[in-house]
């Protein structure tokens, strides 16, 4: 079985992942607030991983049952993040607070 794409697809795919790699480089000194930078960082990393996955891992041509092992990961991820979001805020919560009465 040969290649599905070719390889001016793959050099187009690698010279996306190091601009993504330069933007992560660059926001880094962005100033956007912990949870900003966090977040932004995020970001670029899941377009990375994404063009990753759909190109080197051929999911981009895959059909069927593949994409139940994709986004059953995704939206286990997703229900643990929403059922701790309200515990991590109320930690950030404390620690802030301990931050501002230790000054």
């Amino acid at each position: 079985m040969g290649h599905v794409a070719s390889i001016r697809l793959y050099v187009s795919i690698l010279l996306v992942l190091l601009v993504g790699t330069a933007l992560t480089v660059a926001a880094s000194e962005i100033h956007l607030g912990r949870a900003g930078n966090i977040t932004l960082a995020l970001l670029i990393a899941s377009a990375k991983a994404s063009c990753v996955a759909a190109f080197f891992m051929h999911l981009k041509w895959d059909r069927g049952w593949i994409w139940l092992f994709v986004l059953y990961p995704l939206v286990l991820f997703s229900i643990l993040v929403i059922a701790l979001w309200p515990d991590i805020s109320y930690r950030l919560g404390d620690a802030a607070r301990a931050l501002a009465a230790a000054h």
